[in-house]
């Protein structure tokens, strides 16, 4: 059970030094845990953090930024030696397959779906039927007349009941 407002119920609080509600209470020893675990020798790791999958001799992966701009250079240095662009862009593949390792990135590559994002492209790029006048008002019209006619005779049919009263 919770404790109650010892003197206002004004959800922003009073100017008393007491707290009015139990969330502001609750908030304030949880703020104390912490400030008291900072100095304590008892670690806490957050509930979605792994502690086995970070690395064990202190280092730190590389952040996406220095990812590229290792990418980067080495894309320079690729350049600067004379080779070509398919050149570069298969030692670059072979460059990056240890770090997709290392972070973990090798099974987020790429996505062995059917829909590409080529596919993508070509369908948002594809005209509609509507657009390239070969939409038929008429098919339409009587389309949507059937469907209203099928709801409601479903809706007589559920007002009737099961249609064995009605008949009989």
């Amino acid at each position: 059970m919770s404790k109650y407002a010892a003197r206002s119920t004004c959800p922003w609080g009073s100017q008393d030094s007491v707290p009015t509600d139990a969330h502001t209470v609750a908030a304030m020893k949880a703020a104390r845990r912490r400030e008291a675990n900072m100095g304590g020798s008892r670690s806490t790791v957050p509930w979605n953090e792994n502690p086995a999958a970070k690395p064990t001799d202190g280092r730190v992966p590389p952040s996406q930024a220095e990812i590229e701009a290792d990418k980067m250079d080495f894309i320079q240095q690729c350049f600067e030696k004379g080779m070509s662009e398919d050149e570069v862009y298969d030692a670059l593949e072979q460059y990056q397959a240890p770090l997709r390792e290392l972070n973990g990135l090798e099974s987020k590559g790429v996505v062995e779906d059917a829909v590409t994002m080529a596919d993508r492209r070509a369908r948002a790029k594809k005209l509609s039927d509507a657009s390239v006048a070969t939409y038929d008002a008429e098919k339409s019209r009587s389309a949507y007349m059937d469907s209203q006619n099928k709801a409601a005779e479903a809706r007589n049919k559920n007002r009737v009941g099961s249609g064995e009263a009605a008949e009989s």
